[in-house]
């Protein structure tokens, strides 16, 4: 589709359901209590919607009218917020939305911060601070990479798992 939707797929048969139809839904999150999470852009603006997983269908959470652009979601189960990274005015930054009370609050990062990632009481993110994209975990220096840390994620195992940009 060239609309980006979202599909589920039954590993055991091997057929796959859509799920949704010129939404323009990307980057899904799904979570335990059964609610679906997505981003959405239409006119150059993003926004987060949500749904009951049974019955898709999305109702705004964020109402961005201003040309903000969101790129990742990931869900805080521990305190009931979802953690996102957008582009307001030329730099990316991460922000929180408490799902209760929708309130939105904007980490006050002087670097371009991207790609969060909670687990665990944590967040993971990369973030341009020494002039390279390195992760950071609650504002702490996790890796020194020469060429560039991105999407960070921590395994089953417990393993930190990331993107690596060498040149």
């Amino acid at each position: 589709s060239k609309y980006f939707d979202i599909y589920k797929y039954n590993f055991n048969n091997e057929k796959e359901k859509r799920l949704t139809e010129n939404q323009r839904t990307i980057s899904p999150i799904i979570t335990k209590n059964g609610k679906i999470f997505a981003i959405t852009t239409y006119d150059g603006t993003s926004n987060i919607v949500e749904s009951k997983l049974d019955t898709i269908v999305f109702k705004p959470l964020t109402s961005f009218n201003n040309g903000t652009q969101i790129f990742s979601l990931s869900f805080d189960s521990e305190n009931n917020d979802m953690i996102f990274d957008a582009v307001e005015h030329n730099t990316r930054n991460i922000y929180k939305i408490n799902l209760e009370n929708k309130n939105i609050s904007k980490t006050q990062l002087d670097f371009d911060s991207r790609d969060p990632y909670f687990h665990g009481g944590y967040t993971y993110y990369s973030s341009d601070e020494t002039g390279i994209y390195n992760l950071y975990c609650n504002g702490k220096s996790i890796t020194n990479v020469i060429g560039g840390a991105f999407m960070p994620h921590i395994s089953s195992t417990g393993k930190l798992l990331y993107s690596l940009y060498d040149n």
